[in-house]
């Protein structure tokens, strides 16, 4: 591809399959052809999986910039976070959690700009989780997530996760011994 003016999208590293969306999204900087983007399935995959990499990799300046402002999480049917700096901070906890932890896609699956990504999460609960200590324990849970994508971020996300499982690896149901 080649770049068109001041557009830079050509010459960075992004991947090839979402490079054309961001092209149109700079070529639009100026808001006058905004609303005229849509995101391909491909390109709405690709965001989905740059969501991963991020958390994976533990690149907490890119995850908060693949969401709006306005970000929305639902984790199992209840209000989550409601912006893109609060699931940046929800993510930062997460890994002083777990600080091996990480995300393997299973399935994903678009239709439209709506990503639905199945996964399992895997680490070691070595740091404070919600103000309890550390167990030592590993976990290994199964879940899946249902992105909204929106120009090219992640505007809202349904979150779904084996709760029950999680807390029963690591020893914190009720009756579980300390």
């Amino acid at each position: 591809m080649e770049a068109c003016g001041g557009c830079s999208t050509a010459r960075d590293s992004t991947s090839a399959a979402v490079r054309p969306f961001l092209h149109r999204l700079e070529c639009a900087s100026d808001g006058s052809n905004l609303e005229a983007i849509e995101v391909t399935e491909s390109e709405a995959i690709e965001v989905a999986r740059r969501v991963v990499a991020c958390d994976n990799g533990r690149d907490l300046e890119g995850y908060r910039a693949l969401l709006w402002d306005d970000y929305h999480a639902e984790v199992n049917g209840a209000e989550g976070v409601t912006t893109g700096d609060a699931e940046a901070e929800a993510l930062a906890s997460y890994w002083r959690a777990f600080s091996d932890g990480y995300a393997t896609e299973e399935q994903v699956v678009a239709s439209g700009n709506v990503v639905t990504m199945r996964y399992r999460l895997v680490g070691t609960n070595d740091g404070e989780m919600d103000g309890r200590p550390a167990t030592g324990r590993k976990i290994e849970v199964a879940g899946c997530t249902i992105f909204e994508i929106e120009d090219g971020r992640v505007r809202r996300v349904f979150r779904y996760l084996d709760v029950f499982s999680w807390l029963s690896q690591l020893g914190m149901l009720p009756g579980d011994a300390a």
